[in-house]
């Protein structure tokens, strides 16, 4: 028997939710555990408070404050120079993101990873997922932030420990479609490979990514989830999940996503 589990969140009111502090700077939302910190939502939301009827904001307080536990955190936050680069328009074409492929290989032996359809049928993509660009929110994650995020997913012997997943357009629902196996940063970008989750209704949701793609129906673009103390300006962050969405949808639109054949 399968079960579900459905998340009831707490009415504003029930908190006592104030988009100001009275604690500003000691004990506001952009300092509580429960703060959606992400570049990839269009407004700032909460796991635990309503949307609704007030905006949820980094400045806002409510009685559900907690703080942020230590280790959400994997590094202590330090003195970083921030890229700051305007991105008024780049487009990836197919297949400048498939040629990614050598050159985010170069950073690790990876010869155990499969680029095409295996014997499983299972298939990889590449995605560009972020860079130190400002998106059109206005926020952007400084590279070095990024290139740590990559750092971590290798262990001292260069072996992938990391446990991102790959979901479809930020949808509840279809929150792993894949898993990332590998990641590199080329020319600012961060660049990462996802494997296909062995699923009918994943293969249905790849099948569509790929026919859309082939036909130029739709222009694949990405983003990725992550928590930091930090607003705006990211040089610390703890990435949990890779998003694939069409481009019009994403934050950056330094961004793309190709299965590769």
């Amino acid at each position: 028997m399968s079960h579900e589990k459905y998340l009831v969140k707490v009415l504003q009111y029930e908190a006592a939710y104030n988009t100001v502090s009275e604690e500003a700077g000691i004990r506001q939302c952009a300092n509580c555990r429960w703060f959606n910190r992400t570049a990839v939502y269009q407004t700032a939301g909460c796991q635990v408070i309503e949307e609704h009827p007030l905006p949820i904001e980094a400045t806002g307080l409510c009685l559900r404050h907690e703080p942020i536990p230590e280790e959400v955190l994997p590094h202590p936050p330090e003195p970083m120079e921030v890229e700051v680069m305007n991105l008024d328009t780049l487009e990836f074409t197919p297949t400048e993101v498939r040629g990614l492929k050598d050159r985010l290989l170069k950073r690790k032996d990876r010869s155990g990873i499969t680029f095409s359809k295996a014997a499983d049928g299972l298939r990889t993509a590449i995605i560009v997922t972020s860079n130190g660009y400002q998106d059109r929110e206005y926020e952007h994650v400084a590279t070095k932030a990024l290139q740590r995020y990559v750092d971590d997913c290798y262990d001292d012997q260069g072996e992938w420990v990391g446990d991102n997943v790959l979901d479809f357009w930020h949808d509840k629902q279809l929150n792993n479609i894949g898993a990332i196996i590998a990641a590199n940063m080329i020319d600012g970008f961060l660049v990462e490979i996802a494997k296909e989750r062995s699923h009918p209704v994943v293969k249905a949701i790849w099948d569509y990514w790929q026919t859309t793609s082939n036909e130029g129906a739709i222009i694949w673009g990405a983003s990725h989830q992550f928590t930091s103390t930090e607003r705006g300006v990211y040089t610390n962050i703890r990435k949990s999940k890779t998003s694939i969405l069409p481009i019009e949808a994403a934050a950056n639109l330094g961004t793309a996503g190709e299965i590769i054949k």
